[in-house]
């Protein structure tokens, strides 16, 4: 099935494709990866309507929490901010953005920015802004973090990238 399209995938460096089943898998692990447009996203939250927020924070903490799992069972990183950034990069890989970490204070505070965000230019797309916060929580939980976070810049406000900080709770270091 992905013959025709093998060409698109080729400058992914950490992807694999299964051409039996017809999926794609970030190589050396199991986890399926599916693609979906920015404005897909834009239009799932418009049709779950009110409860959109809590889902869409649900599907990217489910989403941050796989990629560093696999990320974490591939590498073996022996520390929580290499694993944390290595996770950034494949992120990056993935198109969700040049994506980097700004500041990381450990055992306090985490500053996260993407540069083109999946958002930009897609009309409704601050809900996007939800996904990116529950992805980058669930890094930071399976990492052994637990974290509040709170966008402190936005490409749907003006702003030229989109900047998250996340400070580590009580204990966490």
């Amino acid at each position: 099935m992905f013959g025709r399209f093998n060409f698109l995938y080729k400058g992914l460096k950490d992807v694999t494709i299964d051409s039996n089943k017809a999926h794609l898998y970030l190589k050396g692990t199991k986890l399926p990866l599916v693609i979906l447009r920015p404005q897909d996203i834009v239009d799932l939250g418009e049709l779950v309507g009110s409860g959109s927020e809590d889902i869409l924070l649900w599907i990217g903490k489910t989403i941050g929490k796989s990629f560093c799992k696999a990320v974490q069972e591939k590498d073996k990183l022996s520390s929580r901010q290499k694993l944390i950034e290595a996770v950034i990069r494949h992120l990056q890989d993935f198109g969700y953005g040049e994506v980097h970490i700004d500041n990381y204070v450990e055992g306090k505070e985490v500053v996260i920015s993407v540069k083109d965000p999946l958002e930009k230019n897609v009309e409704g797309g601050q809900v996007i802004t939800l996904l990116y916060n529950g992805i980058f929580s669930g890094i930071f939980n399976e990492s052994g973090l637990e974290v509040e976070g709170v966008q402190i810049k936005a490409v749907s406000k003006g702003d030229d990238i989109d900047a998250y900080k996340f400070t580590f709770e009580e204990g966490g270091k």
